[in-house]
């Protein structure tokens, strides 16, 4: 089933970078204790302080910040809140328009100028992009193929490298190449593929993966009623739930996952830069390309640029200028304990317990439900671990009045003990370890067609969408597998057009 799910629909988000907590509240200076008086004075102002930061904010804060990554649900503070909430904001209020480069523009529509990440015009980008072209001409580039963004791309680049092994390969990321501590949630076929594939051994999976459970369970209802027997009009028109087994039903350790696969395209011959931010990608047909990488360092230069750099690549952001997106998933969660260990034994994918929630002139929204088990099965017995990731989603459109991702949030925890019944106020049962939150633009014009010679874009920087978050992992590993599989490969797979690329140019 998963199969034939994913190679459409293959998406990682998108979030922002950690860049600390602005929200961390600190204590006034007490003076020297000859008195009592100042030292109440200093705990009410703390506890008015505490009082006055919302709920979603306390959570949020309560969870900490250790762990934080880059990459998909890397960041997970306050500040990244903050930050996503601003970014959907400015979505929401964007205006689509209509950018023809061929046109001239007029210096009242400089505005609407796409940002010149990529060009082929030697009189823009970095000098000295330009002048290490021409100084190689007529000789060897640095690299045959570098990979820009290494959460999704050092699978790719391990995989090249393991077809190609003369290829000379280079991953760029712009923070550490490491995974969040939070678990992915993925299938055993899947990672059998990766083993099948090369990139991992058997040694490899079963060090990565922390969980294991027998399945996830689906529902369409319109009030929590577990366990639901029978058809909508056999049950009272609750509605309809059924268990796949096998799905999801694993958890693994991305930290765990990216290390092994890193040292493996190491052990290949790779090269990885970390902490290596793109500032932009020159292309001259004739010479290569090459990699901005700031003043401060000496550009990259290669016969291929492959961007793995997700939904947020500055590269497809300049292909769709002017764009707005046709539909956006949103998600919001966390990862707890607290929860009632006897009946933490399955997950939850596609589960709805409530009817549309009507929010009058911000539109109504189907509120799904995941849930997965985290730290049973392989360690710890099914019934003994008390700790869950749990995640609301639902699905709009960017118009302006559509909801905030704190009304998400705040809706999330207040529906939350009617989902997971054993609580009756999250904040005050839960012992919150991560909060989550995001949001998945998604466009009917996807893929997109390349733009510029010797750039191609991989997984959801190509426009490759996902509809259902949970699947990311699931989605990434089967897209992946099937572009890298000679054995289901066709004409249009990726890896038979790369290596076309490569030998043209």
């Amino acid at each position: 089933t998963m199969k034939l799910l994913s190679p459409s629909v293959l998406s990682l988000l998108f979030l922002t970078n950690n860049v600390g907590n602005i929200a961390a509240f600190s204590a006034p200076v007490v003076p020297p204790p000859s008195t009592t008086s100042s030292s109440s004075s200093n705990t009410d102002e703390t506890s008015a302080s505490t009082a006055s930061k919302s709920r979603v904010q306390r959570i949020i804060e309560s969870a900490g910040e250790e762990g934080q990554t880059g990459g998909a649900g890397g960041a997970s503070t306050y500040q990244a809140f903050l930050r996503a909430e601003q970014n959907w904001a400015r979505l929401k209020a964007s205006k689509p328009f209509v950018y023809d480069s061929k046109v001239l523009v007029t210096d009242t529509q400089s505005s609407n100028q796409p940002p010149k990440f990529v060009t082929m015009d030697g009189g823009e980008g970095n000098p000295q992009c330009w002048a290490k072209l021409r100084e190689q001409q007529g000789k060897e580039l640095d690299f045959d193929v570098t990979i820009c963004g290494g959460t999704l791309g050092i699978f790719f680049a391990t995989a090249l490298a393991l077809r190609n092994p003369t290829y000379k390969l280079c991953v760029v990321e712009a923070g550490p190449l490491k995974g969040r501590e939070q678990e992915w949630n993925i299938s055993m076929n899947e990672m059998d593929e990766l083993v099948e594939l090369g990139v991992l051994t058997q040694e490899d999976v079963d060090a990565v993966i922390q969980t294991e459970f027998p399945g996830c369970r689906s529902g369409f209802k319109n009030m929590e009623v577990s366990p639901l027997n029978g058809g909508y009009f056999e049950n009272g028109q609750v509605g309809y739930e059924c268990v796949t087994p096998n799905v999801l039903n694993l958890g693994v350790s991305p930290s765990i996952l990216l290390e092994r696969v890193k040292q493996r395209f190491l052990s290949l011959g790779g090269t990885i830069r970390e902490q290596t931010r793109l500032e932009g990608v020159v292309i001259s047909e004739s010479l290569g390309s090459a990699l901005d990488l700031g003043s401060e360092q000496d550009p990259i230069t290669a016969r291929l640029v492959l961007d793995c750099m997700g939904n947020g690549s500055p590269i497809s952001r300049q292909q769709r200028i002017g764009m707005k997106p046709d539909g956006v998933c949103a998600v919001v969660g966390t990862c707890a304990s607290g929860f009632d260990k006897e009946t933490n034994l399955i997950g939850d994918i596609i589960y709805t317990n409530t009817p549309i929630q009507d929010k009058g002139e911000n539109g109504m929204y189907q509120y799904f439900w995941e849930v997965f088990p985290v730290g049973v099965g392989r360690k710890v017995q099914p019934g003994e671990s008390n700790v869950k990731t749990t995640y609301m989603f639902t699905y709009m459109d960017a118009d302006e009045k559509r909801v905030s991702l704190e009304t998400l949030m705040e809706d999330y925890l207040d529906l939350l003990p009617q989902y997971q019944t054993e609580i009756r106020d999250a904040e005050k049962d839960l012992d919150f370890q991560r909060v989550l939150f995001a949001f998945f633009p998604t466009y009917r014009d996807s893929p997109l067609k390349p733009q510029w010679s010797r750039l191609l874009a991989v997984g959801d920087a190509s426009g490759i969408q996902v509809c259902c978050t949970v699947w990311t992992l699931s989605c990434v590993i089967l897209y992946f597998y099937h572009v890298s599989n000679s054995k289901s490969a066709n004409i249009m797979l990726f890896f038979f057009s790369l290596s076309l690329s490569l030998s043209l140019i």
